[in-house]
């Protein structure tokens, strides 16, 4: 994947511009890329709430509070789609590079990496003191550094709740990608009490992966 940029542009005109341009596709293309119906409505009604909001921010009468509400709306809209994007499109086959230059995706770079396929593990710890919260940090295992190992673009996280320990990794059915550490989960009011599992491994630029690190739990606080 192409490096230090950015696919979701960082103003709010080109914000909206870019989830309206991204939507539509998904939307056409929901059948042919196999993605879940569920989850396409649900990007619909997510981003057409951040328009009324957007709507109503630049309003000339508009005041802080509806510009704070944008500002808040933006960036959970923005969370959600990237995380649709990585459990349902960075790995998806049917996707070409045609889509993605369509939906204002990366195209995979096709110029050999000089980064080989990372070796080492990542280790994780979470951090339980928020209510509904769950933030998973994680490093290099062995190491007191912070950083990435070299070469490695990000970490593929696999998660689920589960009523026992996970038997395969297939057991996680969730998966989502994070570049920085630490990287936070929300949870509803129902789901407290349970308890997640997840898994972690390095990934490099051109998305090979590395071993899977140990499985860590924690319950939801």
């Amino acid at each position: 994947m192409t490096a230090n940029r950015d696919y979701i542009p960082r103003s709010y005109p080109a914000i909206l511009s870019w989830l309206l341009n991204f939507l539509s596709y998904a939307v056409q293309s929901a059948s042919r890329l196999n993605l879940p119906a569920a989850k396409i409505e649900a990007l619909q009604i997510d981003i057409h709430a951040l328009q009324s909001v957007y709507d109503k921010a630049e309003n000339p009468n508009a005041g802080k509070a509806d510009r704070l509400e944008r500002k808040e709306k933006v960036a959970a809209v923005v969370k959600t789609v990237r995380n649709f994007v990585n459990a349902y499109l960075r790995y998806n086959e049917l996707l070409t590079d045609e889509d993605r230059v369509k939906m204002g995706l990366h195209v995979p770079d096709t110029i050999a990496t000089p980064s080989g396929v990372p070796t080492t593990i990542p280790s994780a710890k979470v951090d339980t003191s928020i209510i509904l919260r769950l933030t998973l940090h994680y490093r290099d295992s062995g190491s007191t550094s912070r950083a990435k190992p070299a070469g490695v673009h990000g970490c593929e996280i696999r998660w689920a709740l589960l009523p026992k320990p996970p038997e395969t990794t297939e057991d996680l059915t969730h998966t989502t990608f994070s570049t920085r550490s630490p990287y936070t989960f929300e949870f509803e009011e129902n789901q407290r009490g349970k308890t997640v599992y997840f898994r972690l491994r390095w990934e490099n630029m051109r998305g090979r992966k590395g071993p899977w690190g140990e499985i860590v739990n924690a319950i939801v606080p």
